[in-house]
């Protein structure tokens, strides 16, 4: 049955050749793949995002499984909307119409400002006047695209301003939380670094490579030595800008936190992870180089201490408790909505998110 919906969906949704952007090509009728008190899903709303994901794994799917791939995508991504649809529909019927269209007005910046450059990232266009062709192609329009934000964003915004929860969060559970939640504040043994490197492939041989890494390090250590920094006090700045060959020279040398055991060079990493805080390392040799490094700061692994995350594990139980509200709220909309999708026919609130989850896993 499935396959004879495609079918008429995928004629129905087929266009001729791009207009220009300017005088963008209406979309027509498409089969029906759900309805949701009243509402429909038509296979045209999803065939765009079905397209892009098929295009971004062209030979990657053998042709014997394009049908059957395409149909649970269809489904997945209908079933993800119904959702949407609860709510939306739950607002339409709540909010009068001039509060409407104020909303909606209000939405117009936002969708240029923040979901247009989203779009044009995930289509892979780079310039805003190649958008709406290309959108064509996937088949839907920017009006589409408009809509559809409108749509997700409302409901989404409705549905978490209908739910309210306890704010108060006590010592008590914030003492729980992180007790039981352990892994979320566990800290590696990690490394802060500054770093001096001459390549291998920039000398005619090694023993050229080493002899310009120790002219080099004798100047940092005379740097070193007139200077006295502190320990987690960068020295090698001007030395790595005009004459390091490292990732980082432009930076002055200096690497970011990295965990024990992340570097390739094992010798590079023990060094990081065994040299005393400040000091300079001996040269240390790598297959792409010589390098002299300095540890700026150490960790060693453990638990980020309480206090330093009690902001952190406040909001994340009001997010928890939000969540919680949102799905409860949803799901008692959800229970009372009239949902008929083309795999299922009719489906009560509770079969629907049965066979919404099923469709995911497939």
């Amino acid at each position: 049955m499935f396959a004879a919906l495609m079918a008429v969906a995928v004629a129905a949704c087929a266009q001729p050749d791009a207009q220009p952007a300017s005088s963008p090509q209406p979309m027509p009728e498409c089969q029906v793949m759900a309805r949701v008190n009243g509402q429909v899903i038509v296979a045209c709303e999803v065939l765009w995002q079905v397209n892009l994901i098929l295009e971004k794994n062209k030979g990657r799917i053998p042709p014997d499984k394009l049908d059957e791939i395409t149909q649970d995508l269809v489904r997945q991504h209908v079933m993800m909307m119904v959702d949407t649809r609860i709510a939306y529909g739950d607002f339409r019927a709540t909010v009068p119409q001039a509060d409407i269209k104020a909303i909606y007005e209000k939405l117009g910046p936002m969708f240029d400002e923040q979901e247009v450059p989203k779009l044009m990232k995930g289509v892979g266009v780079t310039d805003p006047r190649d958008l709406e062709p290309r959108l064509l192609e996937l088949q839907t329009s920017m009006r589409e695209r408009r809509s559809d934000f409108f749509t997700t964003m409302i409901a989404r915004q409705w549905v978490t301003e209908s739910v309210k929860i306890d704010r108060t969060v006590t010592h008590e559970q914030l003492l729980d939380y992180y007790e039981n939640h352990g892994d979320d504040f566990a800290v590696a043994n990690r490394a802060r670094w500054e770093e001096l490197m001459v390549r291998f492939d920039r000398f005619n041989d090694k023993s050229a490579a080493y002899r310009e890494l120790a002219e080099i390090g004798n100047l940092a250590f005379q740097a070193m030595a007139s200077a006295s920094p502190s320990p987690d006090e960068p020295v090698f700045g001007e030395l790595a800008r005009q004459r390091s060959h490292g990732l980082e020279a432009s930076e002055g040398g200096v690497h970011d936190w990295i965990n024990k055991g992340s570097l390739a060079a094992s010798r590079l990493d023990e060094a990081l992870f065994t040299l005393p805080v400040g000091q300079m390392s001996p040269i240390v040799e790598s297959p792409y180089g010589f390098h002299i490094v300095r540890v700026l700061e150490r960790q060693e692994a453990g638990k980020t201490p309480f206090t330093e995350v009690q902001d952190e594990i406040r909001t994340s139980i009001l997010n928890e408790r939000q969540q919680a509200a949102y799905d409860d709220h949803l799901a008692a909309l959800r229970n009372k909505a009239r949902i008929w999708t083309a795999w299922d026919g009719d489906l009560p609130g509770p079969e629907y998110a049965a066979a919404r989850d099923a469709a995911q896993r497939r």
